[in-house]
């Protein structure tokens, strides 16, 4: 009888460390997943950043990147910071946006290898998808060299909401 009694026990134990075990595997899971989940936000369910055009990027022509957003329910004050890494430089007034009820754009930092621009685009509505257009200009001896381009959105909701970037290697003209 005592034995039957110690192989329960250790049965019990055995199921509790397997349950322990499955609860500790899942709890692992969930926080590993979570860095994906961080990187975008409610309610911004599209981040994308491309290299619209020219393919491929040409040393001393301008470059347009396009970033697209969409918000599956109403935001306020959306707010998008550029950072343009590399051998290019920001062409001021080539901000162009299909959506918000507001465009302002600010250079925030204008340096040899990187350029920060503040988009405000204002109030977006519900169900829209939001084109982005910014250009940069690539210097003359860029070729062979990597440009970067980074997007950050931030609204009224919490403030962070994503971010996307992208990486393109320059080619000679």
């Amino acid at each position: 009888m005592p034995e039957n009694k110690e192989k329960e026990t250790q049965t019990v134990k055995r199921r509790r460390l397997l349950i322990l075990n499955a609860v500790l595997a899942a709890l692992a899971l969930i926080v590993m997943t979570a860095g994906g989940a961080l990187a975008f936000q409610p309610p911004l369910t599209i981040l994308q950043k491309v290299v619209w055009a020219p393919l491929p990027v040409i040393e001393g022509l301008p470059v347009t990147y396009k970033i697209q957003l969409h918000f599956n329910q109403n935001v306020e004050d959306v707010r998008l910071l550029d950072v343009m890494r590399g051998k290019q430089d920001f062409i001021s007034g080539s901000v162009a946006a299909t959506c918000g009820t507001k465009l302002v754009v600010t250079q925030k930092l204008d340096t040899a290898t990187r350029d920060d621009i503040e988009i405000k685009l204002g109030d977006i509505p519900a169900s829209t998808v939001c084109d982005v257009f910014i250009s940069a200009l690539t210097d003359d001896d860029s070729a062979g060299t990597r440009i970067l381009n980074d997007v950050t959105v931030y609204t009224n909701l919490n403030n962070f909401k994503g971010t996307a970037g992208v990486a393109a290697v320059v080619d000679e003209l």
